[in-house]
């Protein structure tokens, strides 16, 4: 009953905590005995396709939580389920952009207290913005009959019901802000110069970094794919999994490499800072070790859950195919 116990999963997500268990335990008797009234008809155990349809018949999971909540609905109640978890996903991602929008006016300008005070009005009137878009669009669909195209689903593309996916907010911050370092990178995009507090003057990065710039860059690049590919197919675990791990492991490799390629950092006016050129070296060596090393535990841990997801039924790519 590996499709039942996803549907359950996915309807309890969306249920008040301290109602959870209750529902989703109803919820399932009211399954099985369709499923055994069903299978008592036709004299046999229901196929994998059979209990889809039971499934999608049954209604979406959205839609099923939604008739145990308290809401008033601001739009058709056929319809509010997908605007309320729409709008909070637009919200979530919205307040990720404008975060790395204040961190890099803050690492350009210097200036904390300026760029919050621009951001946070802003912010306001794009979360009243995303409101009003989102509540266009539901009441555009169902008027134009568009309910019958959300309804189509299946219960094989949801996610496991033990899996837990990276918040829509990490994701997108960190999308946002590796968008932002691969044009650094690159040069497309420059910062005023900082040094840390105590340092007295900027500080520069060695000439040893010229060896790593396309490394760096392939990396950057293939960070950015794995965190689109976990944000727009959450439910994909085997396949997120493998990514994550062929990420931590070309990570904690390409640290590895930097760490044998010293010095990182230069220091142009050695007299003006409070700090030896050794020293700071050093630091950033402790540093990369560190990074290195999380890396690699990161990347068990990825393996562990990769190994999970081959042995569930239909490995890495059953999601993948479920979806075609």
């Amino acid at each position: 009953m590996n499709l039942v116990e996803r549907y359950l999963a996915a309807v309890g997500r969306e249920l008040p905590e301290d109602q959870r268990a209750d529902i989703v335990a109803e919820l399932r008797d009211e399954l099985m005995s369709k499923i055994e009234e069903r299978e008592g008809g036709l004299g046999r155990l229901l196929d994998r396709r059979e209990q889809e349809a039971l499934l999608v018949e049954h209604g979406h999971p959205l839609v099923v939580a939604h008739r145990y909540r308290r809401f008033q609905a601001l739009v058709g109640p056929s319809v509010y389920p997908f605007w309320w978890a729409g709008l909070k996903a637009a919200l979530v991602v919205g307040a990720g952009v404008y975060l790395v929008v204040v961190a890099v006016n803050v690492f350009a300008t210097g200036e904390v207290q300026r760029a919050v005070v621009r951001a946070v009005p802003a912010l306001w009137e794009a979360f009243l913005m995303i409101f009003a878009v989102s509540t266009l669009i539901a009441v555009a669909v169902e008027r134009s009959g568009g309910v019958a195209r959300l309804a189509r689903w299946r219960p094989s593309q949801l996610p496991p019901a033990r899996f837990k996916t990276r918040s829509r907010f990490d994701l997108v911050v960190e999308i946002g802000l590796g968008v932002v370092f691969i044009l650094w990178w690159i040069g497309a995009l420059r910062f005023r110069d900082l040094a840390p507090a105590g340092y007295g003057a900027p500080i520069a990065m060695a000439p040893t970094w010229a060896a790593w710039r396309t490394p760096v860059l392939a990396y950057l690049l293939f960070e950015l794919a794995t965190n689109l590919v976990a944000l727009a197919r959450p439910s994909w675990s085997g396949t997120n999994a493998a990514l994550r791990l062929a990420r931590n492991m070309a990570g904690a490799g390409l640290l590895f490499g930097i760490l044998q390629t010293s010095p990182w950092f230069l220091l142009p006016d050695p007299g003006r800072h409070s700090v030896t050129e050794a020293s700071l070296n050093r630091g950033v060596e402790i540093g990369l070790t560190c990074a290195a090393l999380t890396m690699l535990a990161l990347g068990v841990v990825s393996a562990w859950r990769l190994y999970q997801a081959l042995c569930r039924p239909g490995g890495v790519d059953g999601s993948l195919r479920a979806a075609s």
